[in-house]
């Protein structure tokens, strides 16, 4: 799909490296109330985002999205798990932080049963844990951590460029990178899925994990770019897409 991306009109120099074309690509989102302050989709033709519940932009990001002890605040990309996603598999990227609280980050989650956001007991997608740690999980259909990928530099106040992919059908194979630290990226966390994922109307949130009852923690996350792409990428792809991203977040006063 096309992809566009809005510029401000008093630029003197070149504001970025051109975005590779990504085959699949369904939802490309930049987050934040600065700049041309569009939070929608960039992909011509494809999905709006809509908020989950009361989301906060700062000028750069997506600013402490998540269950913050009473609500779930985040951006649903509404791409939706249909059978045709389901059968190709799927990407995810993403650009985010720890914030300074919180016991953990849900990055970027979907729900792996029937439709509705994504609760804690059966999300799936990428987490990280605190401010502090060194660690980023992969999630699968359950709460419970499927795989652990170690950063070079904690999640404190440190941005990342991570991917996700799901090889497709119902027991695929999960990955987890990162590509800011290692450009040409981490060797994976990975994870083969055991309860049977099925098509729904589910779609990954920025930020989005909903607790099953009632709970005084928090689960926030910074996150300044999201996309997703229907169908697997090769890391070296993942790559080629991190570099082109890299110079726009970087307008944007973002170092990932």
């Amino acid at each position: 799909m096309t992809v566009t991306h809005v510029l401000q009109a008093n630029f003197a120099q070149s504001i970025g490296k051109a975005l590779p074309v990504v085959p699949g690509l369904r939802s490309m989102v930049f987050l934040g109330s600065g700049f041309d302050g569009n939070n929608g989709n960039r992909v011509v033709g494809g999905p709006a985002p809509s908020n989950s519940g009361n989301p906060t932009f700062a000028a750069s990001y997506l600013a402490s999205a998540g269950y913050n002890g009473t609500v779930s605040n985040g951006l649903n990309l509404n791409v939706t798990r249909d059978a045709t996603l389901l059968a190709a598999g799927w990407t995810w990227c993403v650009v985010a932080r720890a914030v300074p609280v919180g016991s953990i980050g849900g990055i970027f989650m979907e729900d792996s049963g029937g439709a509705g956001p994504p609760l804690a007991g059966s999300l799936t997608g990428i987490a990280c844990q605190g401010a502090t740690s060194f660690n980023t999980y992969l999630h699968a259909a359950g709460a419970g951590i499927r795989a652990t990928l170690v950063l070079s530099r904690s999640n404190a106040g440190n941005w990342h460029f991570m991917s996700c992919t799901y090889s497709g059908g119902a027991l695929g194979n999960w990955t987890l990178s990162e590509y800011t630290d290692v450009p040409a990226g981490a060797t994976p966390a990975t994870y083969t899925e055991t309860i049977s994922l099925l098509a729904s109307t589910n779609s990954p949130v920025c930020g989005g994990v909903v607790p099953n009852s009632p709970s005084n923690y928090t689960v926030l996350t910074d996150i300044a770019f999201a996309a997703v792409i229907q169908g697997v990428m090769l890391q070296a792809d993942v790559a080629a897409l991190a570099a082109a991203v890299r110079p726009w977040l970087a307008r944007r006063g973002i170092v990932a």
